[in-house]
């Protein structure tokens, strides 16, 4: 049994010699064959439940224990995208939302977050609620929070900014996008 998905990517957690899943961290997970012709063996890995698990898990360890470093933080893939954007900062109160700017866009996606373009500079290290428009790209209304991490001016006069997304629900969302792609 060899990998078959593009240019020989299977998951990198499969010990194909014992038909293992060494992603799991309690107790021992043993795939079915339709798993592991679907998933385990294929390009497709990134939709398995326990590959998801186990790295949500090793990013909280890698947080916790403050192991992450500048040189890591392109861990994910990214996707060339043009998808509006818009991006609030709510005051300290959490009431009073501050439109930054309506009519940003993602430049690219990852699993861990987006660069996008906007007309201002972000507040670095300020989190920020953005929404997604509809497009073909997400066709459902999508919003979540990020922590900005970094704020460009660019040649042409917009801003680059780097978000790193910080709840839940929209880094799984992202990582699904991303594993469509």
């Amino acid at each position: 049994m060899s990998c078959s998905g593009a240019e020989g990517i299977c998951c990198p957690y499969f010990a194909q010699s014992r038909h293992e899943c060494l992603m799991t961290h309690d107790g021992l997970y043993i795939p079915m064959l339709n798993h592991i012709h679907s998933l385990c063996m294929t390009g497709h890995f990134g939709q398995c439940r326990h590959y998801l698990q186990g790295c949500n898990a090793i990013k909280a360890c890698t947080d916790q224990l403050g192991l992450a470093s500048e040189a890591s933080r392109r861990r994910y893939r990214r996707v060339d995208a043009r998808i509006p954007m818009k991006i609030v900062e709510y005051g300290q109160d959490g009431r009073f939302p501050e439109t930054l700017d309506n009519e940003a866009f993602a430049v690219d996606l990852s699993w861990g977050g987006i660069r996008l373009s906007t007309k201002v500079a972000l507040p670095v290290r300020k989190t920020v609620t953005f929404v997604f428009g509809q497009d073909e790209e997400i066709p459902v209304m999508l919003d979540g929070q990020g922590e900005v991490r970094w704020s460009r001016k660019t040649q042409s006069g917009a801003f680059h900014s780097g978000l790193l997304v910080t709840d839940k629900k929209t880094f799984e969302a992202l990582g699904q996008r991303m594993v469509a792609s």
